[in-house]
C-alpha cells in the first residue's frame, strides 16, 4: 500500500472509530467455566499485548484447531466474564476485525493462580481500552512480534526520569533489554510507533524526550513506509544533528519484518532483544 493509501485507510479508520462504540450486550448470568492451561496461558498474554485480534489468538493459541472452534472458545471466556470483545478497523484492513481485551475477572484469574502476579502487585491500568487506541496498540505489538521481543508495554511501565531530573510526561509505546549495554551499563530500548499521523512538532517532541531517559540506552522509531522513514530521518537529522543517530533510529515497518537490526547509518545487532522469542505471526500493515 502507498504511503497516501495507508493515510487514506488511517483516516477512514479514525472516522469509523468516531462513530463506533463498543458492542454493550445486555447483562446475563455468566455461565461457569472450567479454565484449561491454554485458556490462562491466552489470558496472561493479555497483561502485557492488553488488546489482541481473532487472528493473532487463533494462530499463537488454537494453532491446532479450526478458527470456528478458537472463535467458540472465546466466546465461552466472553460469556464467563473472562474476556471481552468489539470490532476495529484496523490500518490496511477493509473489514472490522474482532479484537479481545483482559476484564477484572480474567485479571483476578491469574492472580489468584500467581500468574504474572508481579505485574498485578506493581501496576494498575484501566483494562479496557479505548476504542481509538487499539489500532496503535495491535500494531505495536506487531512490532514487537517483528523483533521478536518480549517488551513491556505502555500501560505497565514505571515513572521515567529524564537526565534533568525530571519525570517525563509521556511514556514510550514499549521498552525491552538489548543484548549489549553501552559504556553506562544501560540496556533498555525505547520503542515508540508511528502510523504515519504524527506531526513533525510532535515527532520531535517525543525524540527529544524519549532520548533523553537517563535509564534507556537506545530510541527506535518504527514507521509505516520506506518514504515515511525518510521523511523523518530528514525531519530529526536537521532539527537535532548527526550525532542524534548514536541514541536514535527510525526503521519501516518492512525493515523490521525482515529482521534488520536497529541503527543509523550502520545496523547493529547488539540493539536487538536480549532473549528473542520466536517468531509468532506475520501480518503485513504496509
Amino acid at each position: 500500500m502507498s504511503e497516501g493509501g495507508f493515510h487514506n485507510t488511517l483516516g477512514s479508520v479514525a472516522t469509523e472509530l468516531g462513530m463506533t462504540e463498543f458492542d454493550s450486550a445486555p447483562r446475563r448470568r455468566r455461565r461457569p467455566l472450567h479454565l484449561q492451561k491454554r485458556d490462562l496461558a491466552l489470558l496472561e498474554s493479555l497483561v502485557a499485548r492488553q488488546v489482541e485480534t481473532l487472528d493473532y489468538l487463533h494462530e499463537t493459541f488454537f494453532e491446532d484447531v479450526s478458527k470456528k472452534r478458537a472463535l467458540n472458545r472465546l466466546g465461552e471466556l466472553i460469556g464467563a466474564g473472562y474476556l471481552e470483545r468489539t470490532q476495529v478497523f484496523l490500518p490496511g484492513k477493509d473489514t472490522p476485525c474482532s479484537t479481545y481485551w483482559l476484564t477484572r475477572r480474567g485479571r483476578t484469574a491469574l492472580q489468584v493462580r500467581d500468574l504474572s502476579a508481579s505485574w498485578h502487585a506493581t501496576s494498575t491500568w484501566k483494562l479496557q481500552p479505548g476504542a481509538p487506541s487499539i489500532p496503535h496498540q495491535i500494531v505495536t505489538n506487531r512490532v514487537c512480534d517483528w523483533l521478536r521481543a518480549d517488551p513491556v508495554a505502555e500501560h505497565l511501565q514505571p515513572r521515567w526520569i529524564r537526565r534533568d531530573g525530571k519525570e517525563l510526561k509521556h511514556k514510550p509505546d514499549a521498552f525491552y533489554e538489548c543484548r549489549k549495554p553501552d559504556e553506562q551499563g544501560r540496556r533498555l530500548v525505547l520503542l515508540e510507533v508511528d502510523l504515519g499521523h504524527y506531526t513533525r512538532q510532535r515527532i520531535l517532541e517525543k525524540v527529544e524526550a524519549l532520548s533523553d531517559v537517563q535509564e534507556a540506552r537506545f530510541l527506535l522509531l518504527a514507521t509505516t513506509t520506506k518514504a515515511r522513514q525518510l521523511k523523518l530521518q530528514k525531519v530529526i537529522q536537521k532539527e537535532f544533528g548527526l550525532a542524534i543517530w548514536d541514541r536514535v533510529d527510525v526503521m519501516c515497518f518492512a525493515e523490521l519484518q525482515s529482521n534488520t537490526a536497529p541503527g543509523h547509518p550502520r545496523a547493529l545487532p547488539e540493539l536487538l532483544p536480549r532473549k528473542p522469542h520466536p517468531s509468532r505471526m506475520d501480518v503485513d500493515f504496509r
